[in-house]
């Protein structure tokens, strides 16, 4: 687990909700406060849509920010800052497999099916925005590649997204 703490608030702020950085991020939980408290429990509901829309196709559990980001974005944008929010994402299961740290050709004991979780938290309060990353397994081990693994990707991301952090 790593904090990184965003230096340019504005910058991420319009990266989460107006591009598709994040997109492939499910959502498992959200609040947001603005001049009223809203919750999103993140449950992915796929009877809502009909039966020829794509997102029935989808394996989904949790609801994929793609969908939710309107949304918030409706909720945050105008006159005044929210005065706070909380994100929890997860990384899809489907896309597990395709990192580089969980590669069977690395020094790794552990493989994406060993992984439950890699999480992602969002937090914005008092004008700043901290990210927390997190690392859930489904074995018991004291080895730490995996959650390491997903700090550096977390890390490198906000590097290739231009956002400063420390």
């Amino acid at each position: 687990m790593q904090a990184f703490d965003i230096q340019d608030t504005r910058s991420f702020m319009q990266k989460l909700l107006t591009s598709e950085l994040f997109d492939a991020f499910e959502t498992t939980e959200g609040s947001l406060t603005t001049f009223a408290s809203f919750h999103v429990d993140g449950a992915f509901r796929s009877e809502y849509f009909d039966s020829s829309s794509e997102e029935t196709l989808s394996d989904h559990v949790h609801t994929p920010w793609k969908l939710l980001r309107p949304f918030f974005y409706e909720l945050i944008r105008g006159k005044y800052p929210p005065l706070k929010f909380r994100l929890i994402f997860r990384y899809p299961d489907h896309l597990m497999k395709d990192l580089p740290f969980l590669s069977s050709t690395l020094d790794i004991p552990l493989s994406y099916e060993d992984v439950n979780g890699l999480y992602l938290t969002i937090t914005y309060e008092q004008k700043k925005v901290r990210l927390i990353t997190g690392c859930s397994l489904k074995v018991f081990t004291l080895d730490k590649k995996t959650e390491h693994g997903w700090d550096d990707y977390i890390c490198s991301l906000l590097r290739r997204i231009q956002i400063p952090f420390s």
